[in-house]
């Protein structure tokens, strides 16, 4: 085979792999283009989830048998999303403080998208009622955190961050053990939320006078948040198509050089 030809393979096959990589980010930017449509975020970064929208999408993913982890996850992160809401209720009562408030109704929504996983699947779950959980892990810190917020408001706040910062850590482990579309969204969506909330969070203790420390997440998680914008709901809609613009002409690109090698002659190269 003469080299010229061999050139004409090795280029085809970089152009085919290339379109392949490219066609990947198309399908992860036009899942993320999707979830910007099913959530709106306030310019104090509270992010509340669009639920009928949310609802008919997430029927639409395909729904696959789960694992008994995936099952627990669901379940799991069903009541820490409730404990959220129940801490930020109880903090707005005894403060009156607007952002506690916001953030209370952007995290009913976040309930209800767990939820639509629940009914999804049909996972056995009975809600309970506000400061009361099946769970004793996250009893005991629901009323850990509602004993700290009562100190004085700087203290509901740094409550308020701790919340967000287990909620990331406890999504990002929980998107890291599967592989289903319908909960990988779900639980992306949720993450966004929770590195918004925790933003306003700080903002609002920086606000008076004190630089809050991390009390879960590594430092270096933690700076890459907070060093970030609010992550708003309205992204480029031409940036997908762009992903798949480069991968057709690569892929084009990649046929006319594969073309090329079938037209070159099986001659044997000189020694």
């Amino acid at each position: 085979m003469t080299n010229k030809k061999i050139t004409f393979k090795i280029l085809a096959g970089f152009f085919a792999l290339t379109s392949i990589i490219l066609m990947s980010f198309f399908g992860y930017q036009m899942i993320l283009q999707a979830q910007t449509e099913f959530a709106t975020v306030d310019e104090n970064g509270s992010t509340t989830l669009n639920i009928l929208e949310l609802e008919d999408y997430i029927e639409s993913l395909p729904a696959q048998a789960l694992t008994p982890s995936e099952i627990d996850g669901i379940v799991y992160m069903a009541e820490e999303e409730k404990l959220a809401r129940d801490v930020y209720l109880y903090l707005y009562n005894l403060w009156g403080a607007n952002l506690f408030n916001n953030i209370k109704n952007s995290e009913e929504t976040h309930m209800y998208a767990v939820d639509l996983l629940i009914d999804k699947y049909n996972i056995t779950f009975n809600i309970t009622e506000v400061g009361v959980f099946n769970n004793q892990t996250l009893q005991d810190l629901y009323d850990g955190l509602i004993t700290k917020g009562q100190i004085s408001l700087l203290d509901a706040l740094e409550v308020g961050a701790a919340i967000e910062e287990i909620d990331i850590i406890d999504l990002v482990e929980y998107m890291n053990n599967t592989v289903k579309e319908d909960l990988l969204f779900v639980y992306e969506i949720l993450l966004l939320g929770s590195r918004n909330h925790l933003r306003a969070f700080v903002k609002n203790i920086s606000n008076n006078g004190v630089s809050y420390v991390p009390q879960f997440l590594e430092e270096a998680d933690y700076e890459e948040i907070i060093s970030g914008d609010i992550e708003n709901a309205n992204s480029d809609q031409f940036t997908p198509y762009l992903f798949l613009l480069g991968s057709i002409i690569g892929l084009l690109i990649g046929i006319i050089f594969f073309m090329q090698s079938k037209n070159e002659p099986n001659s044997i190269s000189e020694q």
